[in-house]
């Protein structure tokens, strides 16, 4: 997460909260290198705050591919701090994993000095409160979708595509819906609806099958060699 200034004012009474909220215990805090770890529901969280920015320009650029945050490239390029967080041994149940990781990371956020959450590896970078109102409507029923996985859009000749970045962490073939007549909006809906089915009820889904999303409408499902995304995805027919 990105911080206004260097440090974190009240890191230390977030940490503390998260203790009580979510049944945390502390097992590491090393105050000289600002490293917190602590155990929640048998995962290792870590939080190290980092008195600089993200290396490099990657966090401005990143920011230029959002599209939920306005001005996000310029408030970005602004930051003086962020925080690492990380699930130390994730890998046995990544939707478990990324809900606890989003009540970590929302609660955090509360800071006063943070403004937005940067995740390299799914292109993801989010003002505040938009994280934290997904993180606050959560429910099985609603995933946040949107803090979790990248929709990128792409247009060429009146045709619009659309394609996922961060399934691959769930485990699942990132998708694609390729040159439609559909609007971004509506090619937004179909990708978000069919992310949160195969997320919420652990499905992978295979070529050559169909997905109803109601009763008159259904998509057919065919794995090909990425268009917008390295590697092999699952092709939607809209």
């Amino acid at each position: 997460m990105l911080l206004k200034e260097s440090v974190a004012a009240s890191l230390e009474a977030i940490i503390k909260a998260l203790e009580n909220d979510l049944h945390a215990e502390m097992i590491e805090d090393e105050k000289l290198r600002g490293l917190t770890v602590l155990r929640i529901d048998g995962y290792q969280v870590l939080i190290a705050p980092v008195s600089d920015k993200v290396p490099g320009d990657e966090v401005r650029a990143m920011a230029g591919y959002n599209y939920f945050w306005f001005n996000a490239m310029e408030e970005t390029a602004k930051h003086k701090g962020h925080i690492i967080v990380s699930i130390v041994n994730a890998g046995k149940n990544p939707l478990k994993e990324n809900v606890l990781f989003s009540k970590v990371v929302g609660s955090l956020l509360t800071d006063r000095e943070s403004f937005g959450f940067y995740m390299a590896g799914r292109t993801l970078v989010l003002e505040k409160n938009f994280y934290i109102n997904n993180v606050n409507e959560m429910s099985k029923g609603r995933l946040p979708i949107y803090n979790w996985v990248y929709f990128g859009l792409r247009q060429r000749r009146k045709r619009q595509s659309i394609y996922t970045f961060g399934l691959t962490d769930f485990g699942m073939k990132e998708m694609e819906i390729v040159h439609s007549n559909k609007t971004f909006a509506e090619l937004n809906a179909v990708m978000y609806n069919v992310v949160h089915y195969v997320l919420a009820s652990n499905v992978q889904l295979k070529s050559g099958e169909t997905l109803g999303l109601s009763r008159n409408r259904k998509l057919t499902i065919k794995e090909s060699k990425g268009k917008f995304v390295q590697g092999i995805t699952l092709k939607i027919e809209c």
